[in-house]
């Protein structure tokens, strides 16, 4: 067999080319929109049965997770995954977040409801998780009660 050191070249200069022209590409990192509620650690104590969490007119209820673990709900539009660890986090994962939502949350206690947010505007910022130049963008909030 001949090896021809023409088409080398040519096929070196070829994927030069490519690999200049494709270099500016987006990586495809997902983000994903969401709220992080840090609920007050001491809440633990007040033996809670369920957390509801509303985000706008959109609600979801889980159960009270034991220490070291999560619980979650799926119902469209929302995902809500409330993990117990040291501290006590709702994570609200949103299709579509828009200016101006409002988040409400409620602990449910075999006392009563211990309500914790009614209405508190949500301020998003927003994440380029793929650079500011590519899609995939995603808005995100943390709020501490």
């Amino acid at each position: 067999m001949v090896f021809d050191c023409r088409s080398a070249v040519c096929f070196i200069i070829i994927a030069a080319w490519f690999s200049l022209s494709c270099g500016d590409s987006c990586p495809a990192i997902a983000c994903v929109s969401s709220v992080v509620v840090n609920l007050p650690s001491d809440i633990a104590a007040s033996e809670p049965e369920q957390v509801h969490v509303c985000i706008n007119d959109d609600c979801l209820a889980v159960a009270w997770p034991r220490d070291g673990r999560c619980e979650e709900a799926v119902q469209a539009p929302l995902w809500l995954t409330l993990c117990r660890f040291e501290e006590v986090e709702a994570r609200l994962i949103l299709e579509n977040p828009a200016k101006g939502d409002v988040i409400s949350v409620v602990v449910q206690v075999a006392a009563g409801n211990v309500v914790l947010a009614d209405g508190l505007e949500v301020s998003y910022h927003k994440q380029d998780a793929n650079g500011e130049e590519c899609p995939g963008s995603c808005q995100t909030a943390e709020v501490k009660l």
